[in-house]
């Protein structure tokens, strides 16, 4: 494998000096390069595969949220804006805030009320969110048993409290919308409402029981697609049609950095 090149720049502007940055720019083997700028790792990040069979196939013709629909818009009353707050899952670890969710819920109402306009003015782009607000503190858990492993350990995010908030409230009204307009496979059952995997467990129960009641064979395939999620490039997903304002959801994204806790400091941010 060829050599990864990793450089460290510090931005100096009028006499103040910047948290320090870090960025592969090049990582190649001989001749064949996995980018088209070899000076560049993400000059990339951008590119978008053909989808000429996808929309020949019309797959996102249908399944899809009618235009007109929006995740953008303000919580209208604070009643409905305080359900956001108790349904935030409690007993979390905070962020680089160290604010922790259960303090919001138990915060006074004034509290409560700023929050309420401040969230609002970000749905609504009126306020800009900075990279304070979107500096997300990623802890390693080490989950086997080589410690000297990378691949041993599981990163898990921890968001800062109102970034949480904003991203429940965007992914509670998309998950909305995707039941109304019945976007997802009635064999959907991740991430859904009143939906979990006992019901898959229970559905291949049923399928069994048909099959020996017709002496007919059942055909089983799982597929365990490694580090899926992760693996979905950005770029791929915007393009997809159908999710009301994707530029919304784009710009938090792009604007999102990460620190990572190694001992009892942290990385440069990422």
């Amino acid at each position: 494998m060829g050599p990864i090149h990793i450089s460290t720049t510090t931005n100096n502007t009028n006499s103040e000096q910047t948290l320090p940055t870090r960025s592969i720019e090049h990582f190649c083997d001989g001749d064949t390069c996995f980018t088209t700028d070899p000076t560049n790792f993400r000059s990339n990040r951008h590119y978008i595969r053909d989808r000429t069979v996808l929309d020949k196939a019309g797959i996102f013709d249908f399944r899809t949220i009618a235009s007109g629909e929006t995740i953008r818009e303000p919580a209208p009353t604070f009643r409905e804006f305080s359900q956001f707050i108790t349904r935030i899952p409690s007993h979390k670890a905070p962020g680089f805030s160290e604010v922790p969710e259960d303090l919001f819920k138990q915060a006074l109402i004034s509290f409560q009320k700023r929050i309420h306009l401040l969230v609002n003015e970000i749905l609504t782009g009126d306020h800009e969110c900075d990279t304070g607000l979107l500096m997300t503190k990623v802890i390693l858990i080490h989950k086997d048993k080589d410690i000297a492993i990378l691949n041993h350990y599981r990163p898990i995010a921890l968001l800062n409290t109102i970034y949480q908030l904003i991203m429940f409230i965007t992914t509670s009204r998309l998950r909305q919308l995707t039941e109304n307009y019945a976007v997802f496979e009635g064999s959907q059952y991740g991430y859904r409402t009143h939906q979990g995997v006992q019901m898959v467990v229970q559905r291949a129960h049923w399928v069994q029981q048909q099959a020996m009641k017709e002496s007919g064979t059942v055909i089983r395939i799982d597929l365990d697609f490694k580090n899926a999620f992760n693996s979905a490039g950005h770029s791929c997903l915007w393009a997809i049609q159908g999710v009301p304002d994707v530029d919304f959801l784009e710009e938090l994204y792009s604007k999102s950095w990460m620190k990572i806790t190694v001992g009892t400091g942290c990385s440069a941010p990422i």
